[in-house]
């Protein structure tokens, strides 16, 4: 199957040029693909080349399966190549897209199912997913207080204003 003269080739090789030997013969054949004699390896397309490898260390780094959390939540990960587009699913729905290493999402409250895609040069994709609980929306939270603190501020300059009016009319009075 490694010659095949039905089907238009070429038969790149690399070279070791030191010790002046082949080191590696390849098939490319018209539909792209590249085979080194043991199976296809890899792809040819628009000048690259990419091997195909279905292994991948790609791994969330955080939140950890399980987790309770508070909303916004940090998604990390590890064993991407930069350039790579990640894009995070909630129960199977796309919330955020990123090539950074990181994303910062809100999620409703209650238990979810994070998936996490990845997405690499060649077109590969690789995925990890989590089951995690958003118990509270910190957000929420920080409003909550800043209205209070708000509140009491202006009931506290009305009291104030009050008491400053009522001292001057005792000083015009007499």
């Amino acid at each position: 199957q490694y010659d095949r003269p039905d089907v238009p080739s070429t038969h790149p090789v690399v070279v070791d040029v030191v010790n002046g030997r082949v080191v590696a013969r390849f098939l490319v054949d018209a539909s792209g693909f590249v085979e080194d004699g043991s199976g296809r390896v890899g792809v040819v397309g628009s000048g690259g080349f990419c091997f195909l490898d279905p292994a991948s260390d790609f791994s969330l780094t955080s939140p950890a399966d399980g987790s309770k959390l508070n909303s916004p939540l940090t998604i990390g990960w590890e064993g991407t190549s930069p350039g790579d587009l990640k894009v995070a699913l909630i129960d199977g729905s796309p919330y955020a897209l990123t090539q950074g290493d990181e994303l910062v999402l809100r999620a409703p409250q209650g238990e979810h199912e994070l998936a996490v895609y990845c997405v690499d040069r060649c077109g590969r994709v690789v995925h990890t997913s989590v089951t995690l609980r958003i118990v509270g929306q910190s957000w929420l939270l920080a409003v909550a207080i800043l209205t209070f603190l708000t509140l009491t501020a202006c009931l506290f300059s009305v009291r104030l204003a009050k008491a400053v009016a009522k001292r001057r009319r005792r000083v015009v009075r007499g």
